[in-house]
């Protein structure tokens, strides 16, 4: 590794994806450190990643206009990501049901191994897919917060225009896999090859991706083993009641109020049972500690009682979820509102 890369690496160079990044300071300090073949490739590789993510900014659409509040956009963003999840989770749900009914017995192997067909014709695991969703909405809403707009007011999806919000989350897609391929070039030894006026990005040792793969398929096995055990003797750990978590049970509408019914206090039951397990899963002996400590930017709230209060946000969207498919609701709409 030269100078040069080093520096990158090290923030004392600017790289392509940062705002104070210019051509002419990528340059200068590529023709006073660059000492080997790894720093000419990774600063031709610069020049490319800073020239598409200009142009993926760029054909932002609704995302930059101001005619449009910020809260209209952040909310059409947040129901494209939640129209996709409820599709992910509804094919999700057809394919574990076409497991279960083959011959033989299922294995583990046979649910972590699932992969949901997509219109660009390739398949992804759940995981996957939900995951490009979150990545996705990033950029427009680091854009949209980014321009100090007000989210007061109500959203206004009267005269949405889908089409353009949908390209802006999937420019946000395309700007992820560009900053996540020049993290690999960086820092993964992922060098480009040239044929036929087409780029391509293949890791200099591939022994690196084989072993990810084998750990992520190692990882998932143990989470779902972790979690059906965890769930299956919660009520002898207890760990609920600690918790102090209400589950939702419905939710009523009082007028332009909507009313929550929870549950008794401590009730066992499933979303209960699942939030306690995600803090077995995520507490380590040196994490016990940090989640009861205050945290000033949550108003001198801890990270328990964020984690109870997301957990209660999960369950109303779900609750509310349910609800509305009793009356009319179709997770492959074109229009997510």
């Amino acid at each position: 590794m030269g100078r040069f890369h080093e520096g990158v690496k090290k923030e004392e160079v600017i790289g392509p994806l940062r705002r104070q990044f210019t051509l002419a300071k990528w340059h200068k300090a590529f023709k006073s450190l660059a000492d080997d073949d790894t720093d000419i490739g990774l600063h031709h590789i610069g020049i490319q990643i800073h020239e598409k993510a200009n142009s993926i900014r760029s054909a932002l659409s609704v995302t930059t206009r101001t005619d449009v509040s910020a809260t209209t956009k952040l909310r059409a963003l947040v129901a494209i990501s939640n129209h996709n999840l409820l599709a992910v989770l509804r094919k999700t749900r057809a394919a574990f049901d076409l497991v279960a009914q083959s011959d033989g017995r299922t294995l583990i192997s046979d649910l972590t191994s699932i992969r949901i067909p997509l219109l660009i014709g390739d398949s992804f695991s759940p995981n996957e897919v939900i995951q490009s969703t979150v990545d996705a909405v990033q950029t427009p809403i680091k854009v949209i917060l980014g321009n100090e707009q007000s989210l007061a007011g109500s959203p206004k999806f009267g005269t949405a225009d889908w089409e353009s919000y949908s390209l802006d989350f999937n420019l946000g897609q395309a700007y992820f896999s560009i900053a996540e391929l020049w993290d690999d070039c960086l820092w993964n030894g992922f060098r480009p090859d040239i044929k036929h006026h087409v780029t391509t990005f293949s890791p200099s040792d591939h022994f690196w991706l084989r072993l990810r793969a084998a750990s992520q398929a190692r990882q998932d096995n143990l989470n779902l083993q972790f979690f059906a055990m965890s769930e299956k003797y919660e009520s002898h750990i207890g760990m609920i009641g600690e918790l102090g978590f209400r589950d939702i049970q419905h939710i009523a509408k009082n007028g332009r109020k909507q009313v929550i019914k929870f549950s008794p206090p401590n009730q066992p039951t499933q979303e209960g049972a699942h939030l306690a397990s995600l803090f077995a899963y995520a507490c380590e002996p040196y994490y016990k500690e940090l989640l009861g400590d205050t945290i000033s930017t949550l108003d001198n709230g801890t990270l328990n009682e964020l984690l109870r209060v997301w957990a209660v946000v999960i369950r109303c969207a779900e609750v509310l979820k349910t609800q509305l498919e009793g009356v009319e609701f179709a997770s492959d709409s074109k229009n997510p509102n």
